[in-house]
């Protein structure tokens, strides 16, 4: 119930890799095959790294769940790569694992930013060379998935093998995004609105969303500040989709059973460095969330 909502750590997550297609809350199921006429990424980008598919029925789901957003920051196991030397683009792993200087003035904390194809369709980016190593001990590198990627079913065996192919460690998570999708989670919150539910707890910041000319229209609502280390956001993301034209999502929601796909709504807990690193063992290999 949105206003019993606790705070970050009295969250329980914990890892595993596994296939959830036959629970209620299921797992991001990729697209089987894009259309031959989509020849880059930006005209079609579900489905672009999926091999398999299971086998299953589909029934319409209570609640699905996704990663949203994935960034980590790692350092190299052995000797760094000279980011320098390499130049503009260049290929490893026989060619596997491409990389193309998109930022090459970089970032405030990184002096220059890549763009990353796995298997010739875009991956992520990659920000390498700290400015300053006294601050960014070790030589690290920060890696952001592209959101597109992590709808994919295989996101994590991909992102597992560009670690590995890369020898990169883990060593903190910068922001991950947890999205539960489903029906009807803004009514709860109208029931707190309305004082037929009454919220319990810590009072924390929150900011209701209307429709534009329409003051009684709910389009979503925060639950804590951006600028803070957690943030819980409720929202219509069914009408974002039509705006946003993440034709990638609606995909995963139809693989999910999703049928009125106009009214989801997402409930999405934004995590930065601070909050992740408060909860016991929470590792990118397993994917289970138990809210």
């Amino acid at each position: 119930m949105l206003a019993q909502f606790p705070l970050c750590k009295y969250y329980r997550i914990s890892i595993m890799s596994t296939n959830l297609a036959n629970s209620d809350i299921n797992s991001n199921i990729a697209t089987q095959e894009r259309p031959a006429n989509a020849l880059t990424p930006s005209q079609y980008n579900g489905g672009q790294l999926s091999k398999t598919l299971a086998s299953s029925n589909p029934t319409e789901l209570k609640n699905a769940f996704f990663i949203d957003w994935f960034e980590v920051t790692m350092k190299p196991s052995q000797v760094p790569i000279n980011w320098e030397e390499k130049g503009g683009e260049f290929a490893l792993d026989d060619g596997y694992i491409v990389f193309k200087l998109t930022k090459p003035n970089g970032t405030k904390h990184y002096q220059r930013g890549y763009n990353i194809w796995i298997d010739g369709f875009d991956f992520g980016q990659l920000l390498v060379d700290p400015r300053n190593p006294k601050i960014l001990k070790g030589n690290p590198v920060q890696f952001k998935m592209y959101n597109n990627v992590l709808y994919e079913r295989e996101w994590i065996d991909r992102f597992t093998q560009f670690r590995s192919a890369m020898e990169y460690q883990v060593t903190s998570y910068t922001r991950v995004d947890i999205a539960i999708d489903g029906y009807n989670y803004l009514d709860q919150w109208k029931k707190v609105m309305s004082g037929d539910l009454k919220r319990v707890g810590r009072k924390a910041f929150f900011k209701t969303h209307y429709e534009d000319g329409k003051e009684l229209e709910m389009t979503g609502i925060d639950l804590g500040s951006k600028s803070s280390d957690k943030m819980i956001t409720v929202y219509k993301k069914g009408a974002r989709i039509a705006v946003d034209n993440k034709r990638y999502i609606k995909n995963a929601w139809e693989k999910n059973g999703f049928t009125d796909l106009k009214n989801v709504e997402r409930i999405e807990l934004k995590m930065k460095s601070k909050c992740i690193k408060g909860m016991k063992e929470f590792k990118y290999l397993n994917i289970i969330i138990l809210l």
